[in-house]
């Protein structure tokens, strides 16, 4: 009795391992920027998104909402892993952020997909509670029990499917990292962004032109970037060239309504101008 009750707890730790580390790590090196991006957009530039900080509270968080689910449903043998659906559920959720999220942001399918996933979990759940007392003891314990390899499946399928679900397009996440090094005044780093990477959109070429510029390198090495937009790709004109978080210098931006009516426009920078020639 005793040799299965450590075999299950050494299980359920695994279990948490396993769901911190990849929490932390998926929050904190993947989806941190748009995350960041979502933050910014969604609290109308109020706020800015910790980078340092908000990867650990939302960890804790979910795995807080795992204890409670495990609270709630008792279920610790076979199907223990499943108690962390909620939790990657959520994680799903959050992280499932559209390109176009200055646009139209909503919870859209999710509305749908929450409950009736967790109706379901529910349902799985109460299911393998009823089926606890009736399992056979299995043939080993500890770290290499049946039990354990079933319950790390369990995990890493989760996993695997918060991945697919989440927000993954690559020259989005691109864009951002470059925002938020632009953002902190890093443009060398930005420009070190996606260097090697021959896929492009109007977007990333305008951000790469404005880092180009500050690090005064616009003339010697525009051409060694993939470029797409032409010249309209220099300035942002909100609809298919724009910044999400980094603001643009203001000779970048639209004269105000007062400068045109005066027939006044910003200085733009002699490099950008010639630039646009070729």
């Amino acid at each position: 009795m005793e040799t299965r009750k450590n075999s299950t707890t050494k299980m359920q730790i695994a279990c948490a391992i396993i769901f911190i580390t990849f929490t932390y790590v998926y929050l904190a090196y993947y989806q941190a920027d748009v995350l960041a991006v979502a933050q910014h957009v969604l609290s109308g530039g109020m706020t800015d998104y910790s980078y340092a900080f908000a990867p650990f509270l939302i960890t804790l968080v979910f795995f807080l909402l795992q204890v409670g689910a495990y609270a709630l449903t008792r279920v610790k043998r076979r199907f223990h892993g499943l108690t962390y659906f909620p939790s990657f559920l959520f994680l799903a959720m959050i992280t499932d952020i559209p390109n176009n999220i200055d646009v139209h942001h909503s919870l859209g399918a999710w509305w749908v997909v929450i409950p009736l996933g967790l109706i379901l979990w529910g349902g799985i759940m109460w299911v393998a509670r009823q089926l606890e007392p009736m399992e056979t003891e299995p043939h080993s314990y500890g770290w290499f029990s049946r039990y354990m390899w079933l319950n790390i499946l369990q995990m890493l399928v989760m996993a695997i499917l918060v991945i697919f679900i989440s927000s993954s397009d690559r020259l989005f996440h691109e864009r951002m990292k470059m925002e938020h090094l632009m953002k902190e005044k890093q443009y060398e780093k930005a420009l070190q962004v996606g260097r090697n990477s021959l896929q492009t959109d109007s977007s990333l070429t305008m951000l790469r032109i404005a880092s180009l510029n500050e690090t005064g390198n616009l003339g010697s090495q525009l051409f060694t970037y993939p470029l797409i937009g032409g010249s309209k790709a220099m300035m942002p004109d909100s609809v298919t060239v724009k910044a999400l978080m980094w603001k643009a210098p203001k000779w970048m931006q639209k004269p105000s309504s007062w400068m045109q009516q005066h027939h006044l426009k910003y200085r733009i920078p002699a490099d950008y101008q010639l630039c646009a020639l070729l």
